[in-house]
């Protein structure tokens, strides 16, 4: 079962929304798994807050240094 989603489920940026972080995360790690077999040279890397929607997204790009 896929996690919930919102009906205005894409952001501004648009990225895919996800309602929660677990949600999210979820998700995540299903295309981490995916990419991985696939061979692909970018890969989704963690799950962050989005301040233009307040939903959760994911990014390929590793957490900036100075941010816990």
């Amino acid at each position: 079962m896929c996690p919930r989603r919102t009906t205005r489920n894409i952001c501004r940026t648009r990225k895919q929304r996800y309602l929660t972080e677990a949600s999210a995360y979820l998700i995540l790690l299903s295309a981490q798994n995916l990419r991985s077999r696939q061979g692909a040279e970018k890969v989704e890397q963690r799950v962050y807050l989005c301040p233009h929607c307040n939903g959760w997204h994911m990014t390929s790009k590793p957490e900036k240094k100075g941010n816990p």
